[in-house]
């Protein structure tokens, strides 16, 4: 039988992380984005770039890029570059896959 979970032990749960290899070969570190940008991802007043803008700068731990990187950087490469990190980030969030910003569906509260 299982024990019920402490309050120490939901704190000390981590975020999954894991690694996102680019066509190129390069690496990036991910992880799951947190409830409240899933939220403020899916919420119908945030644009699909912010959306990505938002997915990117929140999941990609190495490198870390700020908003004001991941913008330009965006715009500089393909759309199956970008379209590619932005699924692995989703799936690693439990968000369902689909087009970027209706894939992210805020779960219920």
């Amino acid at each position: 039988m299982s024990e019920y979970a402490s309050a120490d032990d939901l704190l000390a749960v981590g975020t999954d992380e894991d690694d996102y290899v680019f066509p190129d070969g390069k690496k990036v570190r991910i992880r799951a984005l947190p409830r409240g940008i899933v939220h403020l991802i899916a919420d119908p007043n945030t644009s699909v770039a912010k959306a990505e803008q938002l997915g990117i700068c929140h999941g990609l731990v190495q490198p870390s890029l700020t908003m004001t990187q991941v913008g330009p950087w965006m715009e500089r490469v393909g759309s199956g570059y970008v379209q590619g990190l932005v699924e692995a980030i989703q799936r690693l969030s439990g968000v369902q896959e689909g087009a970027s910003k209706e894939a992210f569906q805020a779960p219920p509260d």
